[in-house]
């Protein structure tokens, strides 16, 4: 991935490292223990670190799209995730995991906002 500020770095690693502890391929077949759940603690960082990046951007009304490389790639780590959190939400309504997933892809998509540094370019619809 492109470079990263350290902030963002660290920040994406411990969501992946929360995410995967969801994740039923995280075990081996031989591993009996229960799965690990994310505790609202979690969810409720996810939640601050939106509101911390989203203070310092300005409005925008309409979807960003791509831009730098690393916005790119956060823009492709959130469509994974919300994904994810639909597939999660398929089998258990509103769990806290659907709630920690969807919370961590909104947070790609603040921090893709980031990376672009106020130059990101913006959907507009289709002319057919």
């Amino acid at each position: 991935m492109p470079e990263l500020p350290e902030r963002t770095a660290t920040w994406l690693r411990r969501i992946q490292n929360d995410l995967f502890d969801l994740a039923p391929t995280s075990r081996s077949g031989s591993d009996t223990r229960e799965r690990l759940r994310l505790l609202p603690e979690q969810v409720g960082w996810l939640e601050q670190r939106c509101d911390e990046v989203n203070a310092e951007l300005e409005r925008c009304a309409v979807r960003a799209l791509g831009g730098t490389p690393a916005a790119a790639w956060l823009h492709v780590c959130r469509r994974s995730a919300g994904a994810r959190a639909t597939l999660v939400a398929l089998g258990a309504d509103a769990s806290p995991e659907t709630c920690a997933i969807s919370t961590a892809s909104d947070l790609l998509f603040i921090l893709a906002r980031e990376a672009n540094g106020g130059e990101e370019p913006l959907w507009s619809r289709s002319e057919r």
